[in-house]
């Protein structure tokens, strides 16, 4: 025979205050200043965002089958 465990969630002990949430989130976004400024050249950077991604072919694919009779999707 086992016995149930007595389990009380107390989320006030462990969740952090949203002041500390925000602290916590602005030592992170000034650690993590690499992010915003790349070191990438432009042209490095608009080559990357041309390309088309597997997913962007599959999606567009969808929506052409899709564009025939898009009520049978709901």
């Amino acid at each position: 025979m086992t016995e149930t465990e007595n389990y009380v969630a107390s989320n006030d002990a462990k969740e952090k205050s949203e002041d500390a949430k925000m602290k916590e989130y602005e030592e992170y976004l000034k650690g993590n200043t690499d992010l915003s400024t790349s070191n990438l050249p432009e042209s490095d950077l608009n080559s990357m965002a041309g390309k088309e991604s597997e997913n962007d072919k599959q999606l567009r694919k969808f929506k052409g089958r899709i564009s025939i009779e898009p009520e049978q999707v709901t």
